[in-house]
This record gives C-alpha cells, structure tokens and sequence, in this order.
C-alpha cells in the first residue's frame, strides 16, 4: 500500500513528503499498522528523526487520517488529543504534539500523572496501559519508577520490598543488581557441553 498523498491547492504532491523520514523507507506498509502496537512502535521510530514531524501532523489531523502513524502517532492517538483538546486547530494540535513528543516526555511528569500516593507512602498506577513506550524505550511501570528513582535503568526484575504488590515509591524498589543477583548482562556464558 503507498502513502497517501494528497494534492496542494495547486495541484501538486506537499512538498514536506518529500523529506519525510518514511519517504525512503523500502517497506511503507510498516506506517499502516492496523491495530498491531508492534508494528506501530517500528513506525514510531522511523518517525522520531523526520524533520517534517510537525507538517506531518498537521497534515493527519486536517484530513481525518485514520489509517496511518504520524509523527509517531496513531488515528487512536490523534483521536483521543482531539477529544481532549477540542477548540485546537490542526496546526495547534500538531504543535502541541510536536512540543511533548516521545523524545522530550519528562519522565517525572509522565509518572506523577498515571501515579496516585496513598496515606501510607506507597503508590500505585492508575492507568489502564502496563507498558509504555517513552522516548523510544519501553518501561512498565515498575522499571518507570525505579529509572527516575535510581536515575539508571534496573537490571533484570524490579521488585517492591515494601510487600505491597506493584508499588511504585522509588525507595520500595529493588532491582536484580540490589538485591545481589548478577545481570543478564554481566552473567558468563555457560560452556557447552561435548
């Protein structure tokens, strides 16, 4: 299937698609990814470095664009902004996007937003996703807590010692390398046997 391409006012094709990132890719079916959220990541990532995200945008919000992923956005996405943004225009909503995109998400922000602290110094997650997909890399919400807690990445499981199953205070959290287990990572290979 190609990409869509729809005529300017003159007739010819937008010239922003022609910078696209997507416009050299060999297989442009990977920007039509159904309801597949794998395919859908592979198209987030060939949109992170286009130059041309926000006219992009734009472009998918002012026809309606219900099959394809935009600037790293699906239909469902771009949708659900218009829903909660509704006196925006294309071009604002496109901005917007453009300014909070994946790339520039503050993690603090993001976990504070789908996070609820209780009376007794847990937290817990109140979104409906488990995995999320932040700045090209995929979090649960565990791994969330414990990156900005630790300001590294854990290794192996994240488990919460506090006993409370799924709490996301970032000193309840352990990784593998905490609790004294070696890393995928850092573990010798194991010599086959003749």
């Amino acid at each position: 299937m190609p990409l869509i391409t729809t005529p300017t006012a003159y007739g010819r094709r937008d010239t922003w698609r022609a910078h696209a990132a997507c416009s050299g890719i060999d297989d442009p079916d990977i920007m039509f990814p159904d309801t597949s959220p794998f395919r859908a990541r592979l198209a987030a990532e060939v949109c992170e470095p286009c130059p041309v995200r926000q006219a992009c945008l734009t472009d998918a919000f002012t026809h309606q664009d219900d099959y394809s992923v935009r600037a790293g956005t699906t239909a469902k996405n771009r949708r659900d902004l218009q829903r909660r943004l509704p006196d925006r225009s294309a071009e604002e909503l496109a901005e917007y996007v453009c300014k909070h995109r994946p790339g520039q998400v503050d993690l603090g922000v993001y976990l504070a937003a789908r996070t609820e602290v209780l009376p007794d110094g847990h937290a817990r997650w109140v979104s409906t996703h488990s995995t999320l997909l932040i700045n090209g890399q995929s979090f649960t919400p565990m791994k969330l807590a414990f990156t900005l807690g630790y300001g590294r990445r854990p290794e192996g499981t994240v488990k919460a010692v506090c006993g409370v199953n799924g709490c996301l205070t970032p000193d309840h959290l352990t990784d593998q390398v905490m609790r004294g287990g070696r890393s995928k990572r850092t573990r010798p290979r194991e010599k086959a046997t003749a």
